[in-house]
């Protein structure tokens, strides 16, 4: 029975000899590095993000590109839809999603998120209303009346400059809904 005993024990070291080594969990440290690294990555992505919008600037009471209305054209989709999918590629080759706290693990998860949600409404694109209850035919002329505030001489001029867009956004979203 002993020697059963023994070479049992023999048995499972010689077993737990040969797994491979577990890495270590990282350091709290390493943990606080990487998720502020990723903390830095999605901030400097939603800037290059909100470049592309003009109007979330706008809504964001920032007044960078205050002449300008947003691209409504569908190589503008695909275009925003190509730049979060590299987005999210070059996230993967930075960051260790296996040293992020629960913070930045969240994080993650709704930028890998916010580019199946992407993928999924531009295979839809040509499905909807475009000029549907609250279409851009209500929505950008609501945008201009609620965010585009006018406080210097240098706003009215942006704010006509606005103006001038309209026909070309409109033109846009017509060849959508055609």
């Amino acid at each position: 029975m002993r020697l059963f005993l023994v070479a049992g024990v023999a048995a499972a070291f010689f077993a737990s000899a040969c797994q491979p080594a577990r890495p270590a969990a990282p350091s709290a440290e390493a943990i606080a590095a990487e998720s502020g690294k990723l903390t830095d990555y999605l901030n400097a992505e939603f800037e290059e993000e909100l470049a592309m919008s003009p109007m979330a600037l706008t809504q964001l009471g920032r007044k960078e590109q205050y002449d300008k209305l947003d691209d409504f054209s569908e190589a503008d989709v695909q275009k925003q839809l190509d730049w979060r999918k590299q987005s999210v590629v070059d996230m993967k080759a930075q960051i260790n999603p296996a040293a992020l706290n629960s913070d930045a693990q969240t994080s993650w998860d709704i930028w890998e998120l916010e580019l199946q949600r992407s993928e999924t409404r531009a295979k839809w694109l040509r499905h909807a209303y475009v000029f549907g209850y609250g279409g851009p035919h209500t929505d950008i002329p609501n945008f201009l009346i609620t965010y585009h505030k006018v406080d210097t001489p240098t706003d009215m001029d942006a704010y006509i400059a606005r103006l001038s867009e309209l026909a070309r956004a409109m033109d846009q979203l017509t060849e959508r809904a055609k």
